[in-house]
């Protein structure tokens, strides 16, 4: 199985549940283009706009849903950080159980927050992962070989 992790794309510095920027919507569009993202077959996305914006192109090219996760949501202000990991590793341990063959594709997008947190829990062949930092747009492609994270170029 592979699994991509996204950041969503660019969005303005306000406060709340802020869309895309003019940009973020340019990213979200160059991301639908690309022959990885292509593969998709399942994609996750938080529940903020940013993140549903940054899939949605790929979702409509593909006809695949986008299935909204509450667990995919950044860290909520009520959270403590062993809250906010337990969370996130709810959602690890319930994609990790899905069973498909070889080349089966899964996009999540979510925060830089979550996901930096995401590549701490998982088991990997990379030690450094954890210190990732995602840009807007940008992801990190896995293939999963016998429970372990392997990151593909």
């Amino acid at each position: 199985m592979n699994i991509i992790l996204l950041r969503h794309a660019t969005r303005d510095f306000l406060l709340g549940d802020v869309p895309l920027n003019d940009f973020g919507n340019q990213q979200a569009e160059d991301l639908c283009q690309n022959s990885l993202l292509l593969k998709s077959q399942l994609i996750f996305s938080s529940p903020k706009k940013r993140a549903q914006m940054t899939v949605e192109p790929l979702s409509d090219k593909l006809k695949v849903p986008i299935n909204i996760n509450e667990k995919l949501d950044q860290m909520m202000r009520h959270e403590s950080e062993a809250e906010f990991t337990s969370r996130v590793q709810s959602f690890l341990t319930e994609i990790q159980t899905i069973k498909s063959k070889e080349g089966f594709f899964i996009t999540i997008c979510s925060h830089s927050d979550w996901l930096t947190v995401a590549l701490g829990l998982i088991p990997s062949d990379a030690i450094d992962i954890k210190h990732y930092m995602f840009a807007c747009a940008e992801y990190l492609h896995f293939k999963i070989k016998d429970d372990l994270w392997v990151i593909q170029d």
